[in-house]
């Protein structure tokens, strides 16, 4: 029977544990974290480009919580909603950006766009509930046309 000294079983887990742990430092230092969201971000633009929105919306949503006042990531996350057909959640993130950039032009007409998406929607609505000779509705049907004609493109 061999009987082995707890010195040379501790040095080696100590040693282990010590390279564990330098590696956790090195891996957490700006430079490789700005690395980490530089992939992220290509990673990011590689899903939206090609379409895959569902992926592309957890990407932009990871780095605009890794990186709070950059307005870019909050307008894909909202592109990224307008595209998955939710517009609520596409208005918030579009007003997210707006407060981190109120001038972002490409931020504003997306917000508009949705919003007059979903009052388009709204007014929808209301056609199928209030009658067609009541005269509210005669004004909203023709708020609605115009409204369909130059947003969307409708006659």
């Amino acid at each position: 029977m061999y009987l082995v000294s707890a010195s040379i079983l501790i040095k080696p887990l100590l040693w282990l544990t010590l390279a564990i742990f330098l590696s956790a430092c090195v891996a957490n230092t700006p430079v490789s974290k700005a690395k980490h969201l530089m992939a992220m971000d290509q990673q990011a633009q590689g899903y939206y480009q090609a379409g895959d929105y569902a992926n592309a919306l957890e990407a932009y949503q990871f780095l605009s919580n890794e990186m709070k006042t950059e307005a870019r990531y909050w307008y894909f996350v909202g592109n990224c909603y307008a595209r998955l057909e939710r517009p609520k959640e596409a208005v918030e993130a579009y007003r997210e950006a707006l407060v981190r950039r109120p001038d972002d032009a490409k931020a504003w007409h997306n917000l508009v766009l949705v919003e007059a998406k979903l009052l388009s929607q709204r007014m929808a609505e209301m056609s199928q509930a209030v009658p067609a000779d009541h005269p509210l509705m005669l004004k909203v049907d023709l708020i609605h046309q115009r409204l369909n004609g130059v947003v969307f493109g409708e006659n």
